[in-house]
């Protein structure tokens, strides 16, 4: 996943990057890091956001978002 793709489904899910770094428990330096394509998310991650973006969503999800 680009990192411009990366960005777009964080946004697309109505997230924050504090609530992504929280739901992925990392810290916003590494979704900053994500979503400027200094760093490669691994695969686990990828697989978890696909999951959000399919409607997975986790006890942790920001209430707002439900």
């Amino acid at each position: 996943m680009r990192a411009k793709s990366f960005r777009i489904a964080r946004l697309t899910l109505g997230l924050t990057c504090n609530e992504l770094a929280h739901l992925f428990g990392v810290s916003v330096n590494t979704i900053h890091q994500l979503e400027n394509g200094n760093a490669r998310a691994p695969q686990p991650t990828l697989r978890l956001l696909l999951a959000y973006l399919d409607g997975y969503r986790p006890k942790d999800w920001p209430d707002d978002l439900k």
